[in-house]
């Protein structure tokens, strides 16, 4: 119900954001609609699957644990909710012989990994015990009785071990009401010096060791040699120099990447500027030139303008250009020179192609020129319209980003509870 309201409230947003032109894109408010319709299907599917009156609940499996309902009871005209709590599923005896088998095999394969080749026979490292076995159905408590020194978590004290020793695991497997008693022997030696792993322990014992030597010196005397092995101490340098090094180099990439993006930003914006000027220069030469002024009269008159007008304010690169065109031909450079050059410095194709319009009819003379930039004129500004659509466009998409976010806020609210319910189930 609450699903069909929200798509009710959401169309008569559009409506009224239709109405003041604000709509947002057609695609965006598809999508819009085709979250909202999920969710009412969700809700439908909700309804449709459930019944009215329940005369029993499923327990959970043996494997998992309590789980509680909420549900409302009815009697003599009244209506109340109520938690209720449901036991998960007691195993029978059968099903308890069967969970400790396979308990006891999971204890044989996994007690003894951390130790070369699995086997209980040369152990040099803690064991792995766990606290339940078979998917948490069964419980396990451990307890050893030997002359080595092992807690209920599996970890061995190897300093009492100075031999190998005969140890006997007991463990008491739990499993609901039922209980069985799992032992085996295995032999724990002492680490193997040879190896990096118990060098590393002899090593560690020594300097702890070595630290409760007469504290009341002002050093502590480290070991020279462990189990027959000399060894050098130095202290760990901590590379500043380095580090600094290829902090330098870092920041020096970085700067290096930001002065190359910015001058493509630069770049980038320096082109659509020149673009966006266009079509009005254009548009006055055309003018002009129909009025009957030369075009370097014309671009003369261009600048003068722009100038007067506050160019300091305002930078526009296309009246930059059009200044240093002029300004060439003051200078005596050829007025076909300077038309060429137009197009080499704006490095733009509308500029490139006014160059050549302007070069070939001074080759071939001004007549009809005025009609030639009354075209380009024409097609200036529908590429004005066709970039203003693209902006307009692109300001959309960068909107939609936080729309769909919102949207996906939404869904997750509308979905989550109807999922979760449908688990409970």
């Amino acid at each position: 119900m609450i699903s069909i309201v929200i798509i009710l409230i959401t169309a008569g947003a559009a409506y009224v954001l239709k109405k003041k032109n604000m709509l947002p894109e057609k695609k965006v408010v598809i999508l819009i609609f085709f979250l909202e319709g999920a969710g009412c299907l969700v809700s439908l599917t909700d309804m449709i699957g459930e019944s009215p009156y329940i005369s029993a609940l499923p327990r959970p499996p043996e494997t998992d644990s309590a789980k509680e309902e909420e549900l409302f009871a009815q009697y003599e005209g009244e209506k109340k909710e109520i938690k209720v709590t449901v036991s998960p599923r007691e195993v029978t005896a059968e099903e308890a012989e069967k969970y400790f088998a396979q308990a006891k095999t999971e204890i044989d394969e996994s007690i003894f990994k951390k130790n070369k080749e699995n086997s209980p026979d040369s152990v040099q490292n803690d064991l792995y015990v766990k606290q339940s076995y078979c998917g948490g159905v069964v419980d396990a408590a451990f307890d050893f009785t030997g002359d080595a020194d092992i807690s209920s978590d599996g970890k061995i004290d190897f300093k009492s071990v100075s031999a190998p020793v005969s140890v006997e695991a007991l463990v008491t497997l739990t499993c609901g009401e039922y209980e069985s008693i799992y032992s085996f022997p295995f032999m724990v030696v002492p680490k193997d010096a040879s190896t990096e792993d118990g060098f590393m322990f002899y090593l560690e014992e020594s300097l702890k060791d070595a630290d409760e030597v007469d504290k009341t010196k002002d050093e502590m005397a480290l070991p020279a040699v462990v189990s027959d092995k000399d060894v050098l101490w130095s202290l760990k340098k901590e590379r500043t120099g380095e580090k600094l090094a290829i902090l330098a180099l870092l920041a020096g990439a970085g700067i290096v990447f930001g002065k190359k993006e910015e001058e493509k930003r630069s770049k980038k914006k320096r082109q659509d500027c020149l673009t966006d000027d266009y079509p009005e220069i254009v548009s006055k030469l055309s003018l002009y030139v129909g009025a009957g002024l030369p075009p370097k009269t014309a671009f003369k008159k261009m600048a003068k303008d722009y100038a007067s007008d506050g160019a300091d304010i305002n930078v526009h690169p296309g009246y930059e250009a059009v200044i240093r065109l002029s300004r060439e031909i003051e200078d005596g450079l050829s007025e076909m020179s300077a038309y060429e050059r137009l197009g080499e410095y704006t490095k733009n194709k509308n500029y490139r192609k006014l160059s050549v319009l302007l070069t070939q009819n001074l080759k071939k003379g001004t007549a009809g020129l005025s009609d030639l930039l009354s075209n380009e004129e024409r097609e200036a500004f529908e590429m004005r319209k066709t970039r203003a659509k693209v902006k307009g466009e692109e300001a959309s998409t960068k909107l939609l980003i936080p729309m769909v976010g919102m949207l996906l806020m939404i869904l997750v609210i509308m979905m989550v509870p109807a999922l979760w319910g449908m688990n409970t189930q």
